[in-house]
């Protein structure tokens, strides 16, 4: 018979005494693995609400590396102008954005570590006024973001 923990239940290591409640117990291995699956990190689509709340179960398509390179190569960083060398998520992954090329820009390295997971009206006003007029992307996330 095989046990399986679910994600929520594996990830309390804090609570060791607590008997657990999320337990499934199955014999047939081809279910332990679909409820593995199940039970594996949620992948996320784009955003619902403004806060950033993503659907649940909405699939992302990894951009394909052919793609990352065609946008890093597109032009400078649209932060500050100098030669890109990475691909930037306009809309930080941990703040609500998808994997799509509608929110990913070629950046310098600088900006990028700066930038980090910040929103666009949380970090360098003047860089962000620069990417506002370079990129389209940047305009509407922006806008976006300000008009609440």
């Amino acid at each position: 018979m095989l046990m399986h923990r679910t994600s929520a239940e594996a990830s309390h290591q804090g609570d060791r005494h607590r008997p657990s409640t999320n337990l499934l117990e199955t014999s047939d291995p081809a279910t332990g693995r679909q409820c593995r699956q199940r039970n594996a990190p949620l992948k996320t689509g784009e955003p619902t609400t403004p806060g950033g709340t993503r659907k649940l179960g909405a699939e992302v398509r990894p951009v394909p590396a052919e793609m990352y390179a065609a946008i890093r190569n597109s032009g400078p960083c649209v932060y500050c102008g100098g030669p890109s060398a990475v691909v930037d998520h306009v809309r930080p992954l941990t703040k609500g954005g998808w994997e799509h090329e509608d929110n990913l820009v070629p950046v310098c390295k600088p900006c990028n570590s700066s930038k980090g997971a910040k929103l666009l009206r949380e970090w360098k006003t003047d860089r962000v006024a620069h990417a506002i007029a370079l990129s389209a992307k940047v305009a509407v996330e922006y806008a976006r973001l300000t008009r609440f």
